[in-house]
């Protein structure tokens, strides 16, 4: 949905109508009149905006671009946007991301009613397709390329949690929505089994010698993307698989960006037999993976991670349409999730 500035507000009024009529929700505060403060920042003429989900599309007389505004509510510290920014200066320098464009003051950081914007260059690709073997390959190519990089990582890229801490969370997060009384798609007795298994998986790798290792896996010097999904992996045909939105991006396990990318082709592919063996060997052709490193990925194909996040949805949902959707989706995961027990050695 392409607002024409020319129209005037009225469209980006329309715009907002059709949003709330068809559920969606879109970023709709770069009005015309911010627009143009936008344009004297950055030294361009803004000729229309595409508003996304959580960005705006900005098309100039100089290129298209994609803003974004922080908004106090979604928790991004103005000292760890700057390190996401320093962070992608680096790997511009080695062609793997575009960094932010500056304003004519020569800051990447722009400042609209008190919240930091940044502006970038809008990537051509789409989002990645995880059932295509092809785009599988180039978008681990790509995880492979950035943690092989060794760059200077600001401090406010540390990340205090570690994987063990994300499936903890994820464990109890689930429990919960169970304890609320309002379990859908699967039976309470297979809920107590799948909640063994995650127990179980969590009480192997929470013994000291597995935690130092992450521990130290994570404070090896190695930048994770740590937001890995199809829509922030580009595919353009006939060149690398590009990564976008570094606004989780720190310091960490190489196992935690894996960790992710497997649970979104798992759920999205359905691929064939041996497709995870065939993404590692594809990684470790430009980032070669430790002995340990592969024994802790294996291990953590134990835990029940997908199948986890889909019933601690269950929280807060109260719409029936909503709960019964939520319901086939739970019954899906867990058919992958006998799927992953079966493959595992």
């Amino acid at each position: 949905m392409i607002l024409h500035l020319a129209a005037g507000e009225g469209i980006i009024h329309t715009c907002r109508n059709i949003c709330a009529l068809r559920g969606l929700w879109m970023e709709t505060w770069l009005t015309s009149v911010a627009a143009e403060e936008l344009g004297m920042a950055y030294g361009f003429q803004v000729r229309a905006l595409v508003p996304m989900r959580s960005v705006v599309g900005v098309l100039t007389d100089q290129g298209r671009f994609i803003c974004k505004r922080y908004h106090p509510d979604k928790g991004m510290s103005y000292r760890h946007l700057l390190g996401v920014v320093q962070v992608k200066e680096s790997l511009s320098h080695h062609g793997l991301v575009k960094s932010y464009r500056k304003t004519i003051d020569g800051e990447p950081i722009f400042a609209w009613e008190g919240d930091p914007v940044t502006m970038e260059a809008w990537v051509k690709g789409r989002h990645a397709d995880f059932r295509d073997r092809r785009e599988r390959m180039v978008a681990v190519q790509a995880i492979a390329r950035l943690h092989r990089l060794r760059i200077k990582i600001p401090k406010e890229l540390y990340p205090d949690t570690t994987v063990l801490h994300k499936m903890a969370g994820r464990l109890q997060k689930a429990s919960d929505a169970v304890a609320t009384g309002n379990l859908i798609g699967i039976s309470r007795k297979d809920w107590n089994e799948w909640r063994e298994r995650a127990v179980r998986a969590l009480q192997v790798l929470s013994t000291p010698k597995w935690e130092d290792f992450f521990l130290e896996d994570k404070n090896s010097g190695t930048l994770c993307h740590r937001d890995l999904a199809p829509h922030n992996i580009l595919i353009s045909r006939g060149s690398p698989a590009s990564l976008i939105d570094f606004d989780l991006a720190g310091m960490d396990s190489p196992v935690y960006d894996l960790f992710q990318l497997f649970d979104h082709v798992a759920y999205r592919a359905l691929p064939p037999k041996g497709w995870e063996a065939e993404m590692i060997r594809e990684y470790e052709k430009i980032s070669p993976l430790s002995p340990r490193q592969k024994q802790a990925l294996a291990l953590i194909r134990t835990f029940p991670s997908l199948l986890l996040r889909e019933i601690a949805d269950l929280r807060g949902v109260k719409n029936e349409r909503a709960r019964a959707r939520l319901g086939t989706r739970i019954r899906y995961v867990r058919t992958l999730e006998e799927e992953r027990s079966l493959a595992i050695p």
